[in-house]
């Protein structure tokens, strides 16, 4: 099938703060994308985070160590599945259907897809219950895709098309949109063992959440950062070289071999920067933004670890498990959680119609986030070669990033929650 990148060059702005975009539907199918914002934010700042930073003050000696394989794993599935996953679902949740003016079809669905998604992680952080967990995630997942698909069915009636507006083929982002779609239940097929656990959620971070990142990227960075979309003449080749450097990664799980490892890492980072060779985030802008100074700052900076991570990649398979950690949550931590943080802290106002409980959250939480990160994770790759002595500086930047993941989720949650915070309240 011949790949039609035709409409690559369209970019979509995002809302500006107090323009409604066209929301159709009842007041309870709006709550549907903010169960599974506040459950993610919630598992976010009780769990996963609270646990990562107890690890890393153990690590340094400040408090009592806890039980690491325990630690890991809670700390593992609570971040990637009980957060990551379902804050993006309750984003594409809450986009979505916006844009294509139609309500979220089949509410109840999407409801018994979070129920699922939290009983499977909470089964799998707890090694509870064998395969019942992933077969709920699974489940869950399956659930997901269907509410989408219905939705995207109910507007393509003639009722909902625009008039005038005609399909040429498959954009560029629904084609990475798609491929993330895949990935999250193939990546979870390795968490029924318990040797693939770790793959798993390594596979949701690479293919599901970059590949969604990647395919949002496409429609609205442009115009946050000022500049012309990308033509799309390398699109294909980057979506082919990610996904067979995914494929890869998952057949080395199986036949073993540090030579096929590199070589789905080379694959692996090649698609990713021929990706990023085509979209161009670092350049100067050429026209008027549609975003704040702050949203461009958090959307360069991501790219930036994004690239970090890339190289790390490269090395990861001839090195030891502390520079593979690293590698990691400049992925987790660098490039996805400061996109979901900056995109959240833009995209959630405009769309709620509200206004957020700080002003000045944004930028502290920027500061927070990244400063903390490069205290964490340039150590942690150097404690490959220097040993322990670093274990301070990445227990302090833990702890810096986890002040700003709580003022993140406390400034999201009060804004979700808060009727006195909405726009139309204040002008009445």
């Amino acid at each position: 099938m011949s790949l039609s990148l035709a409409n690559a060059k369209v970019a979509t702005p995002i809302p500006e703060p107090g323009v409604p975009p066209p929301v159709p539907g009842s007041p309870g199918s709006a709550w549907i994308h903010r169960l599974f914002l506040l459950s993610a934010l919630l598992l976010l700042t009780v769990g996963g985070t609270t646990t990562g930073a107890w690890m890393l003050l153990g690590m340094a000696g400040w408090s009592s160590l806890p039980d690491w394989p325990w630690a890991l794993t809670l700390h593992g599935q609570l971040q990637v599945m009980g957060f990551m996953v379902p804050f993006t679902m309750g984003i594409a949740l809450m986009v979505f259907p916006r844009y294509m003016g139609v309500p979220v079809a089949a509410p109840g669905l999407a409801r018994a897809c979070l129920g699922l998604m939290l009983g499977g992680t909470a089964l799998q952080a707890l090694a509870w219950g064998g395969p019942v967990g992933p077969t709920m995630q699974l489940l869950a997942t399956g659930l997901f895709l269907t509410v989408l698909r219905a939705t995207r069915r109910s507007a393509s009636l003639p009722r909902s098309v625009p008039a005038g507006r005609k399909s040429s083929g498959p954009d560029a982002h629904n084609l990475f949109l798609v491929a993330a779609g895949l990935w999250l239940p193939i990546a979870l097929v390795p968490s029924y063992w318990s040797s693939g656990r770790s793959l798993s959620l390594e596979l949701v971070l690479w293919g599901f959440a970059s590949l969604y990142v990647a395919g949002v990227a496409l429609r609205v960075h442009p115009s946050i950062l000022g500049v012309q979309a990308p033509s799309g003449a390398r699109l294909p080749a980057s979506l082919l070289l990610w996904n067979l450097g995914l494929v890869l990664r998952l057949v080395e799980w199986i036949w073993s071999s540090v030579a096929l490892e590199a070589l789905a890492a080379a694959l692996l980072a090649l698609g990713i920067a021929t990706f990023l060779w085509e979209l161009k985030p670092f350049r100067r802008a050429d026209k008027e933004s549609c975003a704040t100074r702050w949203l461009r700052t958090y959307v360069r900076f991501s790219y930036a670890w994004l690239a970090v991570s890339l190289v790390g990649l490269l090395v990861v398979p001839w090195a030891g498990t502390l520079l593979d950690s690293a590698v990691r949550h400049s992925l987790a931590s660098g490039f996805l959680l400061t996109m979901m943080v900056g995109m959240g802290f833009r995209m959630v106002p405009s769309f709620e119609l509200r206004r957020l409980p700080w002003p000045a959250a944004p930028g502290l939480c920027f500061w927070l986030l990244n400063l903390g990160l490069a205290i964490r994770v340039v150590p942690q790759a150097a404690m490959e070669w220097t040993g322990a002595s670093l274990q301070s500086f990445v227990a302090l930047g833990g702890l810096l990033q986890t002040l700003g993941v709580w003022l993140f989720a406390a400034s999201l949650a009060l804004t979700l929650l808060r009727h006195d915070l909405s726009i139309r309240h204040a002008e009445n």
